[in-house]
Formats: C-alpha cells, structure tokens, sequence
C-alpha cells in the first residue's frame, strides 16, 4: 500500500511538472513484479528500491540537482542536505508521502509563485496551448478588430482576464489593465498597449514558458 502511494506521489510530481520522476518509476516498474516474491533477498532489493527512490525524491525536491556535485560544495550548503534516514523516519509515521515530500520544498512566496505558475501552464499545454496572436500594427484602447479578440483570448487562457470576460474584439479598459500585469511580471514597459515587444513575450509557445519556469525553480531550490 506504502508502494503504491510512494508511486501516486512521485507521478503527480511529474505530472504536474515540479520534478522529473520517470527514471526513479521506471526503476520502481522493474521492482513492482518482485513484491509477491517470497525470496526476503528479493524483497530486501525491492524495499531498498523504494526507500532510495523516496531520499532521491527528497533531495531533488530541497535541492534540485546540486547533491550532483556534492564534492564541491561548501560545509553549510552539506547541512541543508536532507537525511536520508530522516525522511524514512517522517514516512515510517504513517504521514501521507505526499505530505512529507511537499514540506520538503522550498517555501518562499516567490517559490510557491513559481510552482503554482507552472502548475497552471503545464494545464494549459495539455489542453493544446495559447492561441497565438496575428502579427500586425500595435494596439491601444479604442482599437478593435480579430486581433483584439485574439490578444483577450490569450490572456484567458493564462488567467490574467477571467473566462466570463466578454470575447469583444474592442480594446477596452479591463483589456489594458490585464496587459499591464503580464507586462510587469515580464520586465516589459507597463502601458496597457500590444506593442512589438509584449506580442512577442505573448506569443512565446507554452512549452518554451514551461522550460523557464522549470529552470527558475531549480535556482529557487539552489538558493
């Protein structure tokens, strides 16, 4: 039962985009056939398996990939490591996997900010993407037209305008007010305007967002 909910764990973690477990399930998949074995040598390999799996699991989460390169780092960066027998020791409780591995992240804002972003976008790509936006002039309010509509629809997507806000192709206030928030958050100019610059921060594909956001969690998880 443990094994199964270690699995469930390590495949929301993947699922929703955090980390990448599937070689740790792979090699769990390989263990899995051996556990109505009655070899105790074969269940010890299998209950190593899964217990190595769950520290790897662990460090990755805190650390990223910096236990990588364990030998160059300095003496205080060693003690952030996560214990191995400390995290077997959380499970051996009874705790809910997810539980444990969740609080063994980093939990700054801007972390979390982070994580639930990538979160939202890694939906989003498996609904098929943002609706790209033509190339044209840029627009302002007052403007209208099919490119109007589409620039509204792309920030739905994203959920800088809400899925009730009317699909009007007419550039209205609450239109400029949502542009202005993606352009903070994206160190552009805030005017309210599609201008070249904000079209094509837009028009980046969800895949590409989702490879910087995976990026600057691992820094977050460095830091």
């Amino acid at each position: 039962e443990r094994s199964l909910e270690l699995v469930s764990a390590l495949s929301g973690l993947t699922t929703i985009g955090v980390t990448n477990m599937d070689a740790a399930l792979a090699r769990i998949g390989i263990r899995k056939q051996a556990l109505n074995s009655e070899d105790t040598s074969i269940l010890a390999l299998v209950e190593l398996t899964y217990s190595a799996t769950l520290v790897e699991a662990a460090q990755t989460l805190r650390l990223g990939q910096m236990h990588l390169y364990r030998d160059k780092l300095h003496p205080r960066t060693l003690q952030r490591f996560i214990h191995g027998e400390r995290v077997l020791s959380l499970v051996a409780t009874g705790e809910p996997i997810t539980q444990v591995l969740t609080r063994l992240e980093p939990q700054s804002d801007d972390y979390l900010a982070i994580r639930q972003k990538l979160i939202q976008y890694v939906l989003v790509e498996k609904k098929g993407g943002w609706p790209a936006i033509s190339a044209g002039p840029d627009l302002k309010q007052g403007d209208s037209g099919p490119r109007v509509a589409e620039t509204r629809q792309r920030l739905q997507t994203t959920g800088y305008l809400p899925p009730s806000e009317t699909r009007s192709d007419t550039f209205d206030e609450p239109l400029a007010s949502a542009l202005r928030v993606f352009q903070r958050q994206h160190a552009l100019p805030a005017t309210g305007n599609l201008d070249r610059r904000t079209l094509l921060s837009l028009n980046v594909p969800v895949r590409d967002r989702i490879a910087q956001l995976t990026a600057n969690l691992e820094r977050w998880r460095w830091f």
